[in-house]
Formats: structure tokens, sequence, C-alpha cells
């Protein structure tokens, strides 16, 4: 509790400034766009839009908080939403994601480290073609994935930096899924 009083009540901490960021990455294989609200110094409202290859797409609402602002800040995020894919594998249910992300907020090169974890929760659809027709089945399934994401992000002017990232996901794990690469730009404004 003594945590959680101190965050919700403790004074704006240097570089926590309120205000608004969007932020788009292009890659090949995650794409993602992103706003984020700050409603307090140290807390802000996310609201992401995910897709994989087209294919797999995941919007989701969210929490952020900063736990840590020096040179550095380290951040926690908790999001909820909607897994829908429709490729060879069909899913659809809802999903839910923890992040960490550490990065450093000052200077004109950025480099940032992301690592999180994704639950999902939702109906494999299964049709298989028999004598007698298709056969649908539905089978409640869990998936689980572990992200990670690192890059460099260089400030272009006050308020806009753009950069490169490699994604390292674990979409089902224990499957081990292929490493993605992204260019990306974020904007920071004052409310």
């Amino acid at each position: 509790m003594n945590i959680l009083s101190m965050l919700l009540f403790s004074p704006p901490v240097l570089g926590a400034e309120e205000g608004v960021e969007g932020s788009l990455y292009l890659g090949n294989v995650w794409q993602t766009a992103r706003v984020r609200y700050d409603v307090r110094p140290r807390w802000s409202i996310d609201a992401e839009l995910q897709a994989a290859s087209l294919l797999r797409w995941q919007p989701s609402i969210g929490v952020s908080a900063i736990w840590y602002d020096g040179g550095y800040q380290l951040r926690g995020t908790i999001l909820g939403g909607w897994l829908y894919e429709d490729s060879a594998v069909p899913w659809n249910g809802p999903s839910a994601e923890a992040r960490i992300s550490l990065y450093r907020v000052r200077g004109l090169v950025r480099p940032w480290l992301q690592l999180g974890t994704k639950h999902s929760f939702g109906y494999l659809r299964i049709s298989t073609e028999t004598a007698e027709g298709v056969l649908v089945e539905e089978q409640l399934q869990t998936e689980w994935s572990l992200t990670g994401v690192m890059g460099l992000s260089f400030r272009v002017m006050k308020g806009l930096e753009v950069g490169a990232g490699i994604d390292f996901p674990w979409v089902r794990y224990p499957e081990v899924s292929i490493p993605g690469f992204h260019l990306f730009t974020v904007y920071r404004g004052e409310k």
C-alpha cells in the first residue's frame, strides 16, 4: 500500500510532464499505433492498435505509470483488449498485456528497451472436411506470448522523434517466432 500511495500522491518528478503522445510503428511483421494521454504527472491512459502482417489485430486500452524518472525512465503498462486473428489458425477473444519499458528521456539519441507478457483467451475454430460434410469444432484455447523490443530513437526537434527497433516476439510460447524490424515516429505534445 505504501508504494501505491507514493505513486498516486507524490509530487511531479523531473521530466514527467503532462501531455499527449502519439506514436506509429511500421515494420516487418508488427505494426502499432498508440496514443498516450497523461492524466497526472506519473499516470497515463493508453490506447493502442497492434497488427501482425495485417492478419492479427489487437485493439487495447489501459494505464501506465512512471516508476522512476531520472536520466532514464522506467514505466509499467497494463493493457486489456481483444485479439482477432484471421489466418490459418483463426483466433477471437479477450487479451491482457503487461509491459515494463526503460528508455532514456534526454539527449539526441535515446536507447530504449521494452519487455512484456501477453495472455489471450479465445475459441479456436477448426474446420475439417469429412465424408458427411464440414465438421466445425470450437475449442477454448489460451495463448501466452512474451515480447521484447529494443531500439534507438533520434530527436528531430522538440516533441518529435524518429527511430528504428528490433522486435523479439515469442508468440504462442514455447514456439519460437521470427524477429521483426520496425521504423517509428513519436510525437509528444502538451495538453
